[in-house]
């Protein structure tokens, strides 16, 4: 009716049908994580981008590498902690955490030596204070990069969502309660933030419905009493809770974003502060500014 191909980036950005018959050419993922639908609430075109059309990104911000080291020292100095209180031997000190984030920073992502440099110094006071509330806690560390496939099962004859993830950390303390971790760089969110924050409802979720196995015995764990987002920078742990009713609600909310990305609505929501991040700026037909006479 409009005249235009009914799978050019053009239209599909606008018309939700387009994206149905998209997905007439190719598949979407079997399975949906977090992030994924975190991107699809903030823009369905950037997710069709990266998860239909599967266009690879160029970019990989300096800040997501100085984070994925960061994640990385403090998983390799927990688990050679948990591993030498097991067999009766001294805790690794300071210098064993230091150790494990050098040997694992080789910038390639910034912008330059300096930019590189500024991130490496930030990491000191980070990995100090980690330490520090590591040498205190008292819980035991049952695993560490936990990971897990949520079985959601569909309303009437929809398919079942297969959600993914992984938990940083999950702790048992003395008083047999777990708690799970999830490490965070850069600018710390507020309680309300925390409170609301779909990725803990996830994994709430996930361990509430058995999802989560301890990874000694294979056995699902226990419900988490505590969810915990540690802003690493701040030295600032923000701790939570899911009730029944907010998982229950968390659950509908999934299944409803897979519905819309299973029917193809991958319409564009162009903003000016996201637009000008995305990775994909440069060949999306709906970002923000764009002139779209042309």
């Amino acid at each position: 009716m409009r005249g235009l191909d009914p799978v050019t980036l053009d239209v599909v950005s606008q018309h939700a049908p387009a994206g149905e018959a998209l997905l007439e050419l190719t598949s979407l993922p079997h399975t949906f994580s977090h992030s994924q639908l975190r991107t699809y609430t903030e823009c369905p075109l950037q997710y069709a981008f990266q998860k239909v059309y599967r266009i690879p990104s160029a970019e990989t911000p300096g800040y997501f590498e100085f984070g994925h080291v960061i994640h990385h020292a403090f998983e390799v100095y927990a688990r050679s902690r948990r591993e030498a209180v097991a067999a009766g031997l001294p805790p690794p000190g300071y210098e064993a955490l230091r150790q494990a984030f050098e040997e694992a920073w080789h910038p390639r992502n910034f912008a330059d030596e300096h930019a590189a440099r500024h991130y490496a110094e930030r990491a000191e006071p980070a990995l100090q204070r980690f330490y520090d509330r590591e040498v205190a806690n008292l819980a035991e560390a049952v695993g560490f990069e936990v990971g897990f496939t949520l079985q959601i099962p569909g309303e009437k004859d929809e398919p079942r969502v297969l959600m993914y993830g992984i938990i940083d950390r999950i702790d048992r303390h003395p008083d047999g309660t777990i708690e799970i971790t999830d490490y965070k760089t850069g600018r710390a969110k507020n309680q309300a933030d925390v409170d609301a924050d779909d990725q803990l409802s996830a994994y709430a979720l996930a361990m509430a419905s058995g999802a989560v196995l301890d990874p000694e015995t294979k056995r699902p764990l226990p419900a988490a009493s505590k969810l915990t987002l540690y802003f690493t920078e701040r030295d600032l742990a923000l701790s939570t809770t899911r009730t029944a009713e907010q998982l229950a609600e968390f659950r509908q909310s999934v299944l409803d974003k897979a519905r819309r990305i299973r029917g193809g609505d991958f319409t564009a929501t162009p903003d000016m502060w996201r637009c000008g991040r995305c990775e994909y700026r440069l060949i999306c037909p709906s970002r923000y500014g764009a002139d779209r006479a042309n």
